[in-house]
């Protein structure tokens, strides 16, 4: 048969959190497995029964900071953002001129006696 947390801890339903501490740092205290060896009441039950009663289940906001709508919208921003980039790199790769389509004079290297200006006015 399995017991309800408030059973191993021997509290009611209706007790206040201070009183569900209370009983339970006492338990600890009679029950703790460097003090008692015995086995009919583990310490892990009695843990495990003030942990599901203090702890809540779900976390009662999204994460500090964002709330739901927020992450929304930098979901949707980062969707539409990855989207531009693969089209983007789709017509890039499509579309990418071949250098025989662009009119480049063609310029020689400089000598090593010359300086940058003197290679452009050439």
């Amino acid at each position: 048969m399995v017991k309800s947390p408030y059973e191993v801890l021997g509290v009611s339903p209706s007790s206040s959190p201070k009183e569900i501490k209370r009983r339970y740092l006492e338990l600890c205290k009679k029950h703790h497995p460097d003090v008692n060896t015995d086995p009919k009441v583990k310490f892990v039950d009695i843990t495990g029964a003030y942990e599901s009663l203090t702890k809540p289940t779900a976390p009662s906001r999204p994460s500090p900071g964002m709330n739901a709508h927020l992450t929304r919208q930098w979901t949707r921003r980062s969707l539409v953002a990855c989207l531009g980039l693969g089209l983007a790199t789709v017509a890039y790769v499509v579309y990418e001129p071949s250098i025989d389509l662009i009119d480049v004079p063609y310029q020689p290297p400089p000598s090593p006696n010359m300086n940058y200006r003197q290679w452009r006015q050439q």
